[in-house]
């Protein structure tokens, strides 16, 4: 073998690995804590099955617990459910298609509820939705590539929306905006590593801003950040694997902070 191809064989090695090479580390689940919210007390459910963490939820509902926050990672359904957010009366979704979720929505907003958090994984998309938020009107869209997400993003600003969740799923970005979350100024920072990424938090906390949403898709870490959130301190903590992930919600809990929102990636 000359010097030439073996050069060739070595550069296609290096190319085909650098994706693997890219990713910062193991995986990890990262919390946003915050103080200041109106939440009196927080667990965390999870399975591996949707059909049995909704029927967790269910029994939530009966404990008085309501659902903040819904997410897939690593093989598991994870709901974030608390106690004293207002909420009236609570719902949720399961399509496979986002065009067929987008119908139920419609529905749902002509019912009276809000969406709260939408989640894609194992090809569902689970919406939450709930009565008695402060949100006035919603609007929920999506594109392909972030460069056309940012459109649609600049768009509902203009409208006087605000961008309050993210997510990455089914080819998409979809972005649920709404008007009545009291949020002033907004921006938001797209990084390829997630050392990138809280280092950006830690500037816009700096500048007045918090974190009011982070998702990871396709490589690239999206926070969302706004101004007048209510928010009286928040923090940031990645761990790993599970365990040390519930060690840090239980130590955040007992210090006032409380889950606003959960994010999995590399």
């Amino acid at each position: 073998m000359n010097q030439t191809l073996k050069k060739l064989l070595l550069l296609s090695v290096l190319f085909l690995a650098y994706p693997l090479f890219s990713y910062e580390g193991h995986q990890k689940w990262i919390g946003v804590y915050s103080q200041g919210v109106p939440y009196t007390d927080q667990k965390i459910i999870k399975d591996l099955s949707w059909d049995n963490v909704s029927d967790d939820i269910k029994k939530g509902w009966k404990e008085g617990f309501d659902v903040t926050q819904i997410k897939y990672g690593n093989g598991k359904w994870v709901a974030i459910l608390s106690k004293g957010t207002g909420f009236t009366n609570q719902a949720f979704d399961r399509r496979d298609r986002l065009k067929d979720f987008m119908h139920v929505l419609n529905r749902r907003w002509k019912e009276g509820y809000r969406l709260v958090d939408i989640e894609y994984g194992l090809g569902k998309w689970i919406g939450i939705y709930a009565k008695g938020t402060s949100y006035v009107s919603q609007s929920c869209e999506s594109a392909r590539g972030l460069s056309n997400f940012q459109y649609i993003v600049r768009k509902n600003w203009k409208k006087g929306f605000k961008l309050i969740d993210v997510e990455r799923g089914g080819n998409k970005w979809v972005g649920l905006f709404v008007k009545g979350s009291g949020y002033k100024n907004q921006y938001y920072r797209v990084k390829t590593a997630w050392s990138k990424s809280k280092r950006s938090i830690k500037q816009s906390w700096k500048k007045k801003y918090d974190l009011v949403s982070l998702e990871y898709g396709l490589g690239q870490w999206v926070s969302v950040f706004a101004t007048n959130s209510g928010y009286k301190s928040q923090s940031v903590i990645a761990r790993d694997n599970w365990d040390a992930f519930m060690k840090a919600f239980e130590a955040q809990k007992k210090a006032g902070f409380f889950l606003t929102d959960l994010a999995h990636g590399w």
